[in-house]
């Protein structure tokens, strides 16, 4: 009985010490932590908290507008004034469903909860100079409700005190349309939009008619989004007096309708 003893209170303190360990130097953080709708961040009761860190957290290697299918080179950048940090990510569309493909990189890991897909670190990274990141992908679906998609991202900002003390949690998001928004034109709400002049110079002009509200997008020829306007039926401008001299797509989407006109700033 004494030597069965022993051997529980071994395995006892064996499963402490990995608890323990895992909270002082965490992997593979819990799954929905990204903040998007429906979900907490890593920076709540029982988890980390009581930090002040200060700094931000950046995807790069998406355009604005991107192609259907297509596979995209992500970066997650993490800045602060922290010592420690990591990450977790998601990607939904309008209807907050999991859009497109997520693919792990080195230092992290891909899993999913509840329909939704993550990357995240497999193990913390210590910043060099303020700043470290990761490297992961990301293919487009085909479509997405809403035409578009919307990147959810946290990064925890670290102490390195050896549990969860003293840390608190960066968070972003990012938001891609689809290409085919840009060239989407519906004849029946081409008909019930006008916009002028063209060419413009500081400000663009919409007239809206039987449609009771709308979003006005003005794309560059390169198909990254320049300026963006709620409108209401009726005339309402969009002041361009800070876009260069171009030509732009002028997108308007009612629902899940979209017309577009090229117009010219000179």
């Amino acid at each position: 009985m004494k030597k069965h003893s022993r051997f529980y209170i071994l395995g006892m303190l064996a499963l402490w010490f990995g608890l323990t360990t895992g909270m002082r130097n965490p992997q593979n953080p819990p799954l929905a932590s990204t903040g998007a709708p429906g979900e907490n961040t890593c920076q709540r009761s029982g988890c980390h908290g009581g930090g002040s860190f200060t700094g931000g957290v950046l995807l790069t290697g998406l355009p604005d507008t991107i192609v259907a299918g297509q596979v995209y080179s992500l970066t997650l950048t993490h800045n602060s004034n922290a010592t420690r940090a990591g990450f977790q990510i998601t990607c939904l569309d309008s209807l907050n469903v999991r859009a497109g493909t997520l693919a792990a990189g080195t230092g992290s890991n891909l899993a999913s909860a509840s329909g939704r897909q993550y990357v995240r670190h497999s193990t913390f990274k210590t910043l060099s100079a303020g700043t470290t990141s990761w490297n992961f992908s990301w293919t487009a679906p085909d479509s997405a409700a809403g035409d578009f998609a919307k990147f959810y991202f946290t990064s925890l900002a670290a102490n390195g005190n050896g549990n969860t003390s003293g840390d608190n949690v960066l968070t972003a998001n990012k938001t891609v349309v689809f290409a085919a928004t840009v060239s989407a034109n519906d004849p029946g709400l081409e008909r019930q939009v006008r916009i002028y002049p063209s060419p413009f110079t500081n400000q663009l002009t919409v007239e809206l008619n039987e449609v009771s509200a709308a979003t006005l997008r003005l794309f560059d020829t390169k198909g990254n989004l320049v300026s963006k306007k709620a409108i209401q039926s009726g005339t309402s401008e969009m002041n361009t007096a800070e876009l260069p001299k171009g030509m732009y797509y002028a997108v308007i989407t009612a629902g899940n309708r979209s017309t577009r006109k090229a117009v010219v700033k000179q």
